[in-house]
């Protein structure tokens, strides 16, 4: 299978080494000057998908975007300390009422002004109130924060995070 290229003609195993240099080594490189992997990571996806029409319909790159998906679940759950959740609880069982009150109030909105149907109007509400947890964890090593601050960053995204999965 050959990808064209502008008037490049690649090979899809040229193709995949370079989408995978560009996705892993060029945010590493990116990241000595502040710039966090994840928003690199972001940009480049978006660049390679909207703006080059590469991999289109490619069943490689849906396995590889699976693989992503569960990883980032995956980092995100071993950052979870549940007595460091505990030791929050207050403000973090406050925050997800917040969350849920959303989520429910564009679900809502989207029901009643463009006719969605619930389910589809939940997850779509979902999809733009929850911020990505695994971005936000690997992005947190390069803010200046404080470890307090760092705390709560982290507390209330996993607590979205895992507030979105019992939706879904």
């Amino acid at each position: 299978m050959d990808l064209d290229f502008s008037s490049i003609n690649l090979t899809s195993e040229i193709a995949y080494v370079g989408l995978l240099f560009g996705l892993f080594v060029v945010p590493r490189i990116l990241q000595r000057w502040g710039v966090p992997t994840a928003i690199t990571a972001f940009v480049l996806g978006a660049a390679a998908s909207l703006g080059l029409g590469l991999f289109h319909g490619d069943e490689t790159i849906s396995l590889l975007s699976t693989l992503g998906i569960v990883s980032l679940f995956l980092f995100a759950g071993l950052e979870v300390n549940f007595p460091d959740l505990r030791k929050g609880a207050p403000v973090l069982i406050q925050h997800i009422v917040i969350r849920v009150v959303l989520v429910g109030g564009v679900a809502w909105a989207l029901v009643r002004v463009l006719s969605f149907e619930w389910r589809p109007a939940i997850l779509v509400s979902l999809a733009l109130l929850t911020p990505s947890t695994g971005f936000i964890l690997d992005a947190l090593d390069s803010l200046a924060k404080n470890e307090g601050d760092r705390f709560w960053i982290r507390s209330k995204a996993i607590a979205v995070e895992m507030v979105a999965l019992a939706a879904e």
